[in-house]
């Protein structure tokens, strides 16, 4: 992506958020806030979700067959609860 295209997607979620994921000190230096680094680990999350919907749609196979996220059921998950998403596991105090 371009660096105004992200710009524009971070004041967007800013605007959400009503919080400021960064800011600048001294004019030039830019530093991630107390909110951004509480949104970190689910964009990270979330971008990593997205990387294996992709490789997913690409070889038709999950990367971890027995780690469907859509909270349906696999095909070879068939006797397994579904798996708990990240914030349920961040609930838990794992990450």
């Amino acid at each position: 992506m371009a660096p105004p295209t992200i710009s524009a997607q971070i004041n967007q979620l800013e605007g959400t958020l009503g919080e400021s994921l960064f800011c600048l000190l001294g004019g030039r230096r830019l530093v991630v806030t107390e909110a951004g680094r509480i949104v970190f680990p689910y964009a990270e999350e979330i971008f990593g979700l997205g990387r294996e919907m992709m490789d997913t749609q690409k070889t038709g196979l999950p990367a971890d067959p027995f780690a469907c996220r859509s909270g349906g059921r696999c095909p070879a998950q068939t006797d397994r609860a579904p798996p708990e998403s990240g914030r349920e596991r961040a609930g838990r105090g794992v990450v």
